[in-house]
């Protein structure tokens, strides 16, 4: 957690779910927070099937929006188990397995590492923390903050190493909003 927990396709905990109540509360609307696969995530808003989408970059994701000021800072981070040694650079993950989630984009790593650039998709950033942490690779690209939060409250944090590579500095998250939403950002 701290980004969301989710149960039959409805996001019922975390910082998206009180971000979007919050947000919704002050528009005085009633929230409804849904989980969609990444990819679809462009044709979902392009439609209107969706008027916000908060906590993303703009080149995550391709759909025709506006989008609103800073809502928060955050970093996707290499991260290994305490017996693996710290990767130094970007180029040591070079034809490396690194664990990563199903549809997100990794510009950096994908401009550093070009084709050298080895993912292993799962569902989920739980999941590839599960497949690190259990030995299926040894590195893995998650949020900086769901990192740091893994390591204070995970059971499996003893296997994890505290000490990451963050990709590229601190980067800002923003909400999308569909052009065919009733709603404005001002």
């Amino acid at each position: 957690l701290p980004w969301m927990k989710i149960e039959d396709d409805q996001v019922t905990q975390g910082f998206i779910k009180d971000s979007a109540d919050a947000i919704a509360k002050q528009l005085g609307y009633t929230a409804k927070v849904n989980a969609f696969p990444r990819k679809r995530l462009p044709a979902i808003l392009n439609a209107g099937q969706a008027d916000l989408l908060c906590f993303m970059r703009p080149e995550w994701i391709t759909a025709e929006v506006h989008w609103s000021d800073t809502m928060a800072w955050d970093a996707d981070a290499i991260v290994t188990r305490r017996t693996t040694p710290a990767i130094k650079a970007l180029s040591d993950l070079k034809n490396q397995a690194v664990n990563t989630v199903l549809g997100y984009s990794y510009p950096e790593l994908e401009e550093a590492l070009k084709k050298e650039f080895v993912r292993f998709d799962g569902l989920s950033e739980e999941i590839s923390l599960i497949n690190l942490a259990n030995r299926r690779n040894d590195y893995a690209v998650l949020s900086e903050t769901y990192y740091r939060y893994q390591l204070k409250t995970n059971p499996l944090r003893a296997k994890l190493n505290p000490n990451y590579l963050l990709i590229g500095p601190k980067a800002p998250l923003r909400c999308a909003l569909s052009k065919k939403s009733p709603l404005k950002i001002d």
